[in-house]
């Protein structure tokens, strides 16, 4: 076959093919050319022009480029709802690449914290562990990413030189060091400044307790302060430093200076040992929250350390072990329970929500409430009426023998007093407050799961009569009580507050007698409760003194309720701050001197002190007539003498106090630290006419053995039972308006507000 010529049509199309490969030549030109008729391969048409020559001029289409062509978007239709939401969820999910990966992660780990300018054995050091930890191909990779791995606020500069693609690996290193990391060379830097050595330092586990105490601060700022790395092994009690020979020097001067400020001192058991057994159990617990190490001596001693100079720390752990002895000073409890109806078995223990408002005791288990189970369906039924006082108690033979109805039942536990106790100022109070009767759930036991419903009420208050019950005032549809008209100057907005209603803020503080001072005397002393009322300006007035006489409790468990109800009676003897010829004359109080001393010891300001606390003692005068019998193991006791008790728990009170016909209705937030939870309580006070005030904590006391099987006592029964239709009612019409929102939105809104409307005017 001949070559092709110029004006051959088979040359025109070879042209055209490689315009058509190479798109670095254009191909918006149109493609017009002259060929030879002669040498056609087809017959030209018939109505085309022909020159002067003879020859015809062939048009030649476009050439096509030898590529795919690409998918036409889809037309999408506002109506077609799947197809948008599928484009929604792709254009709204955030794609991103890592830019580090491990390797790469490890490698700026090794570079150096401080400054750039490094010795020249520090840079042959670094140099050769980074050769041995990793190969080319990492180091390469990092080379190229590492302007993404600049620390920010880190000044950027173009590289000194261009590395070579395939550069060998102490060329890739040199330029890490050099370009990357900016590292420089100096004479002027010491081997012993810079130069990494490992030391491991035996240490012991109290040391190692507060070096890792607070969240590994000490040894955060150690490391951060000197360049240094710092290992801790728990087992071994061995602490491996990874840093220059003068790093290591400042930490160990600054580990001899901390352990040079530990306090230490003994916890004495002998006089607790004698009334209760001391668990272990909350040794760990109190470690964490005051940072003290706390070891066991002996069988009657205990070990705190410290590193407060203050001694806070130290008087917290003192305090926070005595707490959870859980000595029982005159105190008395008592059950009864509600039966179900007729036919209903699905009960069992459902876990409970609110652990954190309780004390931290009890928020390392698990606790639950026991119920009877309510199929979904009859939410938005009709709740049926509570039955009478007199059918809803049933009585059971509990740990204080047989008990009948409730007002028996708090005469059987208050017992009686003697006739001049009135005059000598035994005060009673009685208290109904609403929350939840928990109980430890024991995931042992298969029959109190709430997964199945095998446990009737009686059996399980045959089982469980025996153990620890906790009522808890946080549960779901206290928010019927919980509004909050309280003013407060962290509210932009306060909230309205309610006619006819009295609030107050106040400290409640709580002291019982030093098992150290009286080691073998101290139970047969009551337990003081101190209440001071907040000034404007934060300053706390004179405080109101109560020493218990008797507290006495009577829970009603209404598995078929929203809540249940404890019953409480509490006999008080006020106290006063007083002079000492007046405590000489009436044998009782605490002396203004000693009560200057403790308010010198703390910090009670809200507003001025941002941490609160209380001196660990207080010295206060007893009546003589309070003082327990002497027994043969608590012999007779001195008389005229002030009794050193110890502070227990500092609880910080906002109240809302509605008073009517006799009884005072009272919403309380308590705020109790890290220790004391914050919950809110719910209580109905029984306050007889006339009442002094409208304070409860200055309302005229009942006189001792007055019978509380009165009417008067009956009706603040019922009153407070029937709080438990507004808790109920609460919850129903919240389920009603959530079902209701569903259809109607509007509708929910106007029953929402008139629901409101109706409570507020219930209240």
């Amino acid at each position: 076959m001949p070559p092709p010529t110029a004006g051959s049509l088979f040359a025109v199309c070879c042209r055209c093919q490689f315009r058509a490969v190479l798109p670095r030549r254009t191909a918006m030109l149109r493609p017009h050319r002259f060929a030879s008729s002669s040498s056609a391969s087809t017959p030209p048409p018939e109505q085309a022009p022909k020159t002067k020559a003879g020859q015809q001029l062939i048009v030649l289409p476009p050439p096509r480029a030898r590529v795919a062509e690409l998918p036409k978007a889809p037309m999408i239709s506002p109506l077609d709802v799947m197809q948008l939401a599928e484009l929604q969820n792709v254009v709204l999910t955030y794609h991103k690449e890592v830019t580090l990966d491990a390797t790469q992660m490890e490698i700026s780990l090794s570079r150096p914290l401080s400054a750039a300018r490094v010795s020249k054995e520090r840079y042959k050091q670094l140099y050769n562990q980074l050769a041995a930890a990793f190969n080319l191909t990492q180091l390469r990779d990092y080379y190229d990413n590492a302007p993404l791995t600049t620390p920010s606020g880190s000044r950027k500069k173009e590289p000194a030189f261009e590395l070579k693609r395939y550069a060998p690996k102490a060329e890739v290193l040199n330029a890490i060091m050099k370009d990357r990391w900016e590292m420089e060379i100096s004479e002027e830097i010491a081997e012993r400044e810079d130069v990494i050595i490992d030391k491991e330092m035996q240490v012991t586990r109290r040391e190692i307790f507060f070096l890792i105490g607070e969240d590994g601060r000490i040894l955060r700022d150690w490391t951060q302060e000197c360049s240094a790395r710092i290992t801790v092994n728990v087992a071994k009690s061995l602490l491996t430093l990874s840093a220059s020979q003068v790093s290591i020097e400042t930490i160990e001067n600054k580990l001899s200076h901390l352990l040079s400020t530990i306090i230490s001192e003994e916890f004495d058991l002998t006089g607790i040992s004698r009334i209760v057994s001391f668990s272990e159990d909350s040794i760990p617990v109190i470690a964490r929250m005051t940072n003290t190490y706390i070891e066991r001596v002996d069988d009657t001693k205990l070990r705190i350390s410290g590193l407060d100079s203050k001694r806070a720390s130290m008087d917290d752990a003192r305090r926070l072990l005595l707490v959870a002895t859980n000595i029982p000073f005159r105190k008395k409890e008592a059950l009864l329970y509600s039966p179900p109806p007729t036919g209903t078995s699905s009960s069992a223990l459902y876990p409970a929500s609110e652990l954190m408002s309780l004390p931290w005791t009890y928020r390392n288990r698990q606790w639950g409430r026991f119920k009877v189970a309510r199929p979904k369906e009859a939410v938005g039924g009709s709740q049926a009426p509570l039955k009478p006082f007199e059918m809803v108690l049933k009585t059971i033979k509990g740990d204080r023998g047989y008990l009948n109805l409730l007002p028996e039942c708090l005469e059987h536990l208050s017992g009686t007093f003697s006739e001049d106790a009135h005059e000598r100022g035994l005060q009673s109070e009685f208290e109904a407050t609403l929350g939840h009767l928990l109980y430890e759930i024991n995931t042992d036991d298969y029959n109190f799961r709430a997964e199945r419903y095998e446990t009737g009420l009686e059996t399980f208050v045959e089982k469980s009569q025996r153990k620890q019950r906790l009522l808890c005032t946080m549960f779901p549809g206290i928010p019927a009580f919980t509004q909050d008209p309280i003013r407060r100057a962290d509210f932009t907005i306060p909230a309205p507050a309610l006619t006819g209603a009295s609030t107050k803020e106040y400290f409640q503080l709580r002291f019982m007698p030093s098992p150290w001072a009286r080691p073998t005397t101290f139970e047969r002393y009551p337990t003081l409760r101190m209440t001071a009322d907040i000034q404007e300006n934060g300053e706390l007035q004179l405080p109101a003194l109560y020493a218990l006489g008797l507290e006495s409790s009577v829970d009603l468990m209404l598995p078929t309720g929203p809540c249940d109800i404890r019953f409480t009676r509490r006999d008080e003897v006020p106290l006063g701050v007083r002079e000492l010829e007046e405590i000489e004359a009436l044998g009782s109080g605490v002396e203004k001197s000693e009560w200057e001393r403790f308010m010198a010891a703390s910090a009670l300001n809200i507003y001025q002190n941002p941490q609160l606390f209380c001196s660990p003692t207080l010295k206060v005068h007893i009546p003589q007539w309070m003082v327990g019998k002497p027994t043969p193991i608590s012999p007779h006791i001195a008389e005229g003498q002030p009794v050193e008790y110890v502070f227990t728990g500092l609880e910080y009170r906002r109240m809302v106090s509605l008073k009517e016909n006799g009884y005072v209705l009272t919403r309380t937030v308590v705020e109790g630290g890290i220790s004391g939870g914050r919950r809110t309580e719910v209580k109905l006070v029984y306050a007889p006419i006339p009442a002094a005030a409208s304070d409860p904590e200055k309302l005229e006391r009942l006189p001792p053995n007055t019978p509380v099987t009165d009417t008067r006592f009956m009706a603040f029964c019922e009153v407070a039972i029937s709080m438990l239709q507004n808790v109920e009612g609460h919850r129903i019409q919240a389920a009603r308006e959530g079902l209701e929102s569903s259809k109607n939105t509007k509708n929910y809104a106007a029953g929402h507000g008139h629901q409101r409307h109706l409570h507020n005017k219930e209240l």
